[in-house]
């Protein structure tokens, strides 16, 4: 089973608080830059999210998730909104498009959840075959001289459901990490009490392994600092890169 499967159907619930729309346009200000190309492909696009918020700036998006429950509500939410998004249940290292791509977005940390150097390399391996000539891939990361071991809890209470998440991260070894995670709900309208542990390992990168992993398929043309205009430093716990690719 992957990640989040069995509460996908909270997911959204969780991350209420995030600011898509706010990342969304971060990312398409620095990224229009550099590619004014209208096609898009969303990578571990889970509920659909961010692929939602390109779509109303403007792009064709397509959206692929390891997830089958993930992509399930990504459907559903599609219906909802009137969207022209195709959602397809698929692996970023093994996805192949018959239609080459002008960008491809990988939000959320989901790169992190590579783990080995081969896989990466396979990710921007078939990222690179997915794009047009002179096509960008942007994604954001843990960046690894950053990251400490920490705990969080999340609680959220209303009349009709409770949600309570504890992630704690831990380091595993050199740039690997486990991040632990209990989640407890209480669905008083579908009668659901749902407590699930799992663990999410995740590696953080550094810019000098982002720069050695993809070299042969792309350069690097941007590092932030993750929602910022400055560069990318050794101070920050996350980054943001744009890579171009390589002909």
């Amino acid at each position: 089973m992957n990640n989040f499967d069995g509460y996908a159907n909270y997911y959204d619930i969780i991350y209420g608080l995030k600011d898509y729309n706010k990342e969304a346009l971060y990312v398409y200000e620095r990224s229009n830059y550099f590619n004014k190309g209208r096609y898009l492909l969303d990578v571990a696009t889970g509920t659909g999210n961010y692929a939602f918020e390109f779509e109303d700036l403007g792009f064709e998006v397509q959206g692929i998730d390891l997830s089958k429950d993930m992509i399930t509500i990504a459907k559903q939410k599609k219906i909802i909104k009137k969207s022209k998004i195709n959602f397809m249940q698929s692996d970023m290292i093994t996805y192949k498009s018959k239609r080459k791509f002008d960008q491809i977005s990988c939000l959320f940390h989901g790169i992190n959840y590579l783990v080995r150097d081969n896989d990466l390399k396979k990710f921007f391996k078939n990222a690179n075959k997915n794009l047009n000539d002179n096509g960008i891939l942007f994604f954001d990361t843990w960046n690894y001289t950053k990251i400490i071991n920490k705990k969080k809890k999340k609680v959220l209470n209303d009349k009709d459901i409770l949600i309570e998440r504890i992630s704690q991260t831990s380091k595993k070894r050199n740039r690997l990490y486990n991040v632990e995670i209990i989640i407890k709900i209480v669905d008083k309208v579908r009668m659901i009490n749902l407590l699930k542990k799992e663990v999410h390992k995740i590696r953080a990168l550094t810019f000098f392994e982002v720069e050695k992993l993809s070299k042969n398929y792309f350069e690097i043309v941007e590092a932030k600092k993750w929602l910022s205009n400055t560069n990318l430093s050794n101070k920050d716990s996350s980054a943001f890169y744009i890579l171009r690719k390589k002909l």
